[in-house]
């Protein structure tokens, strides 16, 4: 797959993370794509829908926040309900930041779709 001037191959990082996304194929063709967008964003897709999630920027290492297992259901898009733990080791290996938990007050203004 191509991204930008960068060739990503399956399950392997970009060079530079942040400029480039790590995309991934499992199973039935079903793709995932870890994306560094601005300085403090990281976007998570599956297919066309994508889920903005926070991120520091400017610190060492790159910090990844997502809502806790109690608040997940909640905030999270529909068709991630459920799923934090594949989620959130797919953003731990492929993301190039550090995963935290975060404050995260609903999927409003976070769902995307392309």
């Amino acid at each position: 797959m191509r991204y930008g001037h960068c060739t990503v191959r399956p399950g392997r990082l970009a060079t530079d993370p942040r400029r480039y996304p790590s995309a991934v194929e499992h199973g039935d063709d079903k793709t995932f794509e870890v994306q560094g967008r601005w300085k403090e964003e990281v976007v998570y897709w599956e297919g066309s829908r994508g889920y903005l999630f926070d991120a520091g920027w400017g610190a060492s290492p790159l910090v990844l926040y997502v809502p806790s297992e109690e608040e997940w259901d909640s905030v999270s898009a529909d068709w991630m309900i459920g799923r934090r733990a594949e989620i959130v080791a797919r953003l731990v290996e492929h993301s190039g930041h550090i995963v935290r938990e975060g404050p995260y007050s609903g999927p409003a203004g976070r769902t995307l779709s392309r």
